[in-house]
């Protein structure tokens, strides 16, 4: 049988923005924001959740401005 436990790891909160690691080259016109949420916390104080729709929400930002991508994490 296959192992999911990876899929029901916490995320981190990364209130700072980092820089990312690209590959290749971002075209100068692209530059804007895309915004991602999904579930990304799990374990709860006295208990961890077995599946996706009891975990807690995460927002995942990736702002690309002049060829560079910042990534922020944040949990509601």
């Amino acid at each position: 049988m296959a192992d999911f436990s990876g899929l029901f790891r916490s995320t981190e909160e990364q209130a700072t923005p980092l820089q990312a690691n690209v590959k290749g080259l971002i075209p100068q016109w692209l530059n804007g924001d895309f915004v991602r949420l999904g579930p990304g916390k799990f374990d709860l104080s006295k208990i961890k959740v077995k599946h996706w729709f009891d975990g807690l929400a995460v927002v995942y930002k990736f702002q690309i401005v002049d060829g560079k991508m910042d990534m922020g994490i944040h949990s509601l």
